[in-house]
């Protein structure tokens, strides 16, 4: 399946991303057949507590294109997520599939945008220390907030809480920068613009720096990327079916991954 993805143009991160999805029982992989063959694959995962479900990927080889194959795996998919309770299906949509997705009824909610590098010059980092797993709860709160989804599931498959919390003047916890097993982007969540441009600086520190997912429609961290230097490396425009969510853009300063947000 992999293999199949990797022919299709992503990126050799996929088969990190489809670890999620396959071993979950809130995730599916479903494949297509074409001519004996596995010719096209999709990822989906459900996230049962909010009522929502993310689309993962939708991926066909070249040769098998234009057969409709890329509109059974996203109907398929659709449908297993509406079989675990799914009314919203959200997905990040490339240039070459929009045009799919807005004929099955999506609408688009905004761009995403993958950065990476080390920030040139200098960040405010006040506040910020390492998570611990006693973080957890306050965690999956602040991730709830910022998405209007219940992403436990997901949360819940991380063993321990690896990455950096940033607390507000009271010593609460206002935000969270994560590290996790499915991509070198880390997902961060702020409740403030302090907190958030804290952690994404700490996240883009020299000498290494990092990879960052954002949204557009989160100005302050957009706006940060470009100040700080950082490197455009692609971008997807997030797309809806269903009911609108109560996401937060100005509380998601990166996302997981251009799989499940």
């Amino acid at each position: 399946m992999e293999a199949v993805l990797r022919a299709a143009g992503f990126s050799s991160q996929v088969g990190a991303l489809l670890q999620m999805p396959m071993g979950s029982p809130h995730g599916v992989v479903l494949g297509c057949d074409a001519g004996g063959s596995l010719s096209g694959v999709t990822a989906a995962i459900a996230f049962p507590g909010g009522s929502s479900g993310w689309i993962g990927a939708v991926g066909v080889r070249p040769a098998a294109r234009r057969h409709g194959i890329a509109q059974a795996l996203t109907e398929g998919a659709i449908a297993w997520l509406g079989e675990q309770g799914a009314s919203t299906v959200s997905l990040y949509a490339t240039d070459l599939g929009m045009p799919l997705y807005e004929r099955l009824g999506f609408v688009a909610e905004g761009n995403t945008v993958a950065w990476r590098g080390a920030l040139r010059g200098r960040a405010s980092m006040a506040g910020v220390r390492p998570l611990t797993d006693a973080d957890r709860p306050a965690v999956n709160e602040l991730d709830r907030t910022a998405t209007g989804e219940d992403r436990a599931p997901v949360l819940a498959a991380l063993a321990r809480l690896d990455g950096w919390a940033a607390e507000d003047e009271h010593g609460t916890l206002a935000g969270f920068a994560l590290r996790t097993p499915w991509g070198s982007a880390l997902p961060v969540v702020a409740r403030g613009r302090e907190q958030g441009l804290a952690l994404l600086g700490t996240v883009a520190a020299p000498p290494h720096g990092g990879t960052l997912i954002v949204p557009e429609g989160n100005g302050a961290a957009a706006a940060a990327m470009r100040d700080w230097g950082l490197t455009r490396l692609n971008s997807a425009e997030r797309m809806r079916l269903g009911p609108e969510l109560a996401w937060r853009p100005e509380q998601q300063f990166g996302t997981f991954n251009l799989f499940w947000g």
